[in-house]
């Protein structure tokens, strides 16, 4: 009978990354406890130890900081003594590359199963004979490769497949999950973003989540905004924004139109209460333009028993059910994303059988529980794969 794997599990972040990449450390944690059968043979690797991780828990003591990313000769030295001492013999990465120079010594010190889990693109889309090219070097170039891929969307393993010529045996897609205990509606908690916020209570709120970023789609937000309080010539929509660091909404002052004189728009920052806040908004929206892998924001805001307005770009109409649980409109069109919303405003049977629906399809496949499930089959499967 074989023994239990003893599994590492490395990011190449300091130990107190906040929330973003944070939230993954509890399911990460879970599945490989549940595979290797006890926390006592799992290990975190961060790229530096720069404080107390608030995601593992106070007891956990196996914790290391190893920059098994880089090309420090002496960091490679150090993970491989770590993983002889402790008899590692699984390593379960984030974003590790198929060409990584680390993994030659791993598999020396006695690593015999790779997983990497990718949060983003691992390559622009190639075909033909350069898609050929990337298979052969994958498999007669990269010996010491990942065993398994796992990706949070079809989108982003297409990049693998599609891509990078990684082999479809060699890929799994595991969603990223939410806790629908914390993420809920709070009944009779409705007034708090207007109380919070100074908002009109005649109006409804549109909210978005999610950094500041060009790539989150803030821009063709704004626009929308703009189309509707211009073009349409409403202001019955309120627009927070949720997520900005102070003054970060300078950025895109060159799209501060008529929505954000005429007071329409709210940047919220930051908050703590998410889930209240959220109880008394109308409509998520998530209009990202850029690369986006399955956004944690859409599901929060499903299980609070919202329906969500989403681009169809990459992985982000995954994380609806178009015409169920949210509408998926045509990446960068601020006219389309103004229809969609202003449909839902003028339909609010339709928009609460949508929330209704976004919530129930959280509770029944997108917690944190499967989330975790889906992780220690997968890491299972590769470790079986590999004895």
């Amino acid at each position: 009978m074989s023994t239990a794997p003893r599994i590492m599990v490395a990011l190449p972040y300091g130990s107190s990354i906040g929330y973003a990449i944070g939230r993954l450390i509890r399911p990460f944690l879970e599945a490989a406890c549940r595979v290797s059968g006890s926390h006592d043979h799992v290990h975190f690797c961060f790229g530096r130890i720069d404080g107390t991780s608030e995601f593992l828990p106070k007891s956990f003591s196996n914790v290391v900081g190893i920059d098994i990313y880089g090309e420090d000769v002496r960091e490679a030295r150090k993970l491989e003594a770590y993983v002889m001492e402790h008899q590692i013999d699984t390593l379960f990465a984030f974003d590790l590359p198929v060409e990584a120079s680390i993994l030659k010594r791993a598999r020396r010190a006695g690593i015999t199963t790779v997983i990497s889990y990718w949060g983003a693109s691992q390559s622009g889309f190639n075909s033909g004979l350069r898609l050929l090219m990337k298979r052969l070097e994958v498999r007669y170039l990269r010996p010491h490769r990942p065993d398994l891929y796992i990706f949070e969307s079809h989108a982003m393993m297409r990049t693998a497949t599609h891509g990078r010529g990684i082999s479809t045996g060699h890929v799994m897609v595991v969603n990223t999950g939410v806790d629908p205990e914390v993420f809920k509606p709070k009944l009779g908690r409705e007034g708090v973003v207007y109380e919070v916020f100074g908002i009109p209570s005649e109006r409804k709120v549109v909210v978005f989540m999610g950094h500041l970023t060009e790539r989150k789609g803030v821009r063709v937000l704004l626009r929308a905004a703009d189309h509707i309080v211009g073009s349409m010539e409403r202001n019955d929509l309120h627009f927070l924004f949720l997520g900005n660091r102070e003054g970060q909404e300078q950025d895109f002052v060159e799209d501060f139109g008529p929505a954000v004189t005429g007071g329409l728009v709210t940047f919220g920052g930051y908050r703590t209460n998410i889930p209240e806040l959220l109880t008394g908004c109308y409509v998520g929206c998530i209009p990202s333009n850029g690369w986006d892998s399955f956004p944690m924001s859409s599901l929060e805001m499903q299980a609070c028993g919202l329906p969500v307005v989403v681009s169809d770009l990459q992985g982000t109409p995954e994380t609806i059910e178009d015409g169920r649980s949210g509408v998926v409109v045509s990446v960068n069109d601020h006219v389309a994303l103004a229809e969609a919303l202003t449909g839902l405003a003028d339909d609010p049977i339709q928009r609460d059988a949508y929330a209704e629906y976004a919530r129930e399809r959280i509770v029944n496949g997108l917690t944190v529980g499967h989330q975790i499930d889906r992780l220690a089959y997968a890491m299972a499967r590769a470790v079986e794969l590999k004895r």
